[in-house]
């Protein structure tokens, strides 16, 4: 088995470090995100993201808020416990739509049971606009 150097390994950690690697926008302000509850289901979202969400009754085009968010990451994080007060997500909805079909389909061996179902869920396709931080509590 080779033995990595003392050198290897300098050079190693100097790559991972330096400004121009994988490891540099970590929480570095441009990367501001938050994680959202919505549909029973949370999403992470950053301003410029589209996401598929659980249908929501409204038009496209409309504006929505989003007032259930749970976590706010970037320079500073901020946790709720459940849910941050005076912190919002803006967006847009782009489109209604329908997922892809899923076939569920249920056997039993050796019966003559077989049954055959389809289904394909409504989403809605929305734009993060923004995402604002109300006062410090």
């Amino acid at each position: 088995m080779p033995v990595i150097g003392e050198n290897a390994l300098t050079i190693a950690r100097s790559f991972i470090n330096s400004s121009s690697s994988f490891g540099s926008n970590c929480n570095r302000g441009e990367n501001m995100y938050a994680v959202i509850k919505t549909g029973g289901k949370q999403y992470k979202v950053e301003e410029g993201d589209t996401i598929q969400i659980e249908k929501l009754d409204a038009a496209k085009g409309d504006a929505i808020t989003f007032d259930d968010v749970l976590f706010v990451g970037g320079d500073e994080y901020r946790l709720g416990s459940p849910r941050l007060d005076g912190v919002t997500v803006s967006g847009r909805i782009v489109r209604q739509m329908r997922a892809r079909k899923i076939i569920v389909f249920k056997m039993k061996r050796r019966k003559g049971y077989r049954k055959k179902q389809g289904h394909r869920q409504n989403l809605t396709e929305v734009y993060i606009t923004q995402i604002a931080q109300g006062k410090e509590a």
